[in-house]
């Protein structure tokens, strides 16, 4: 780390950047994580003066900030990924897709405020912003959304990262989808200036109406989640994981084939709740209450001639080690 991160690190803007990597990344911050004076100065050439803050922005994470999610459409704030608007919009952190956006108006005399207000909202200009900070903040509430995303990833077998990398061993995460467990929600006040987090210091809940995402950076704050919350009930839902290899020649069109097994074979044992169906490749994501049983459906299912491992841990709980049910192997 240069002294000039060290020193913006340490300012009142962007100490909660220090606490985040810290608490919630697996590597801390480096040289080579900001953008160079000459990439700065690039981005200002194409889109006109950038306020201090976002100048900041890119010298501390500049070159390490990136999605939290493989093939997400989110850009986050980068020289080469801001871009403005014909006219005054500046935008920051956004989906290329057009859905939505965190952009800032740049002012009519052209003198950025140190820190300016920023609109989180809609792809469309003439849509009012759902959320207006200035520029620091909101890249802090960003930062702890997506950082949450990639906590709680859509399928097990994405690797667990956020906008600046992997996370770090030490953050326990988990989804709860039980009504009977919306209490915990009462046991944290909300966050100041991120919408619907919840939490403290060292955990972080998103209340998504049906369900509850949550994230948690150290031992001693899982332990009093987990007092609010089993999070491994006897009995309770068990998320399953299916990997398969196969080594004949793939169906006309593998996705139906393998879509349809599983569901036939899963019949009223549990459901598929994600899954990548390829020629050379299945994974699939099960919902259960039977894990055994579904495991012994699945195998009978499959082809004898595919490799097959199937691993089981708690639906709450995304970060347990899960366990092996079932391995099936032509080398065995």
């Amino acid at each position: 780390m240069t002294q000039r991160q060290q020193h913006l690190l340490g300012t009142q803007r962007w100490q909660w950047l220090e606490e985040a990597l810290r608490l919630w990344y697996a590597e801390p911050l480096t040289t080579a994580d900001g953008s160079t004076s000459e990439q700065i100065a690039a981005a200002e050439e194409r889109v006109g003066p950038l306020p201090l803050a976002l100048r900041e922005w890119f010298e501390l994470v500049g070159a390490r900030v990136g999605p939290a999610l493989p093939e997400s459409s989110i850009i986050p704030a980068t020289p080469d990924g801001v871009y403005a608007n014909p006219g005054t919009l500046l935008n920051l952190w956004y989906d290329d897709q057009g859905a939505w956006r965190v952009s800032s108006q740049r002012p009519p005399d052209g003198c950025w405020d140190d820190d300016p207000v920023c609109d989180e909202g809609f792809g469309l200009e003439d849509e009012e912003p759902y959320a207006s900070l200035p520029l620091s903040v909101m890249f802090h509430r960003l930062v702890l959304s997506e950082t949450l995303d990639g906590a709680v990833p859509p399928a097990p077998w994405y690797e667990r990262s956020g906008p600046f990398g992997q996370l770090g061993e030490q953050v326990h995460s988990g989804r709860l989808e039980d009504a009977a467990d919306r209490h915990v929600l009462d046991a944290y006040p909300a966050l100041p200036f991120t919408g619907l987090l919840r939490g403290d210091t060292t955990t972080v809940l998103q209340d998504e109406g049906r369900a509850i995402r949550w994230m948690i950076a150290s031992d001693e704050a899982f332990a009093l989640f987990n007092s609010y919350v089993d999070l491994d009930p006897p009995g309770g839902e068990q998320i399953l994981t299916l990997r398969v290899t196969p080594h004949t020649a793939p169906p006309a069109d593998p996705c139906e084939y393998w879509s349809d097994l599983v569901r036939d074979a899963l019949g009223t044992l549990g459901r598929s709740r994600v899954g990548e169906f390829g020629p050379r490749c299945v994974l699939d994501s099960i919902s259960t209450h039977s894990p055994d049983a579904v495991a012994a459906a699945l195998l009978a299912a499959i082809p004898v001639d595919a490799d097959v491992e199937i691993t089981s841990r708690p639906a709450r709980l995304s970060t347990q080690a899960p366990s092996v049910l079932a391995v099936r192997s032509r080398q065995l």
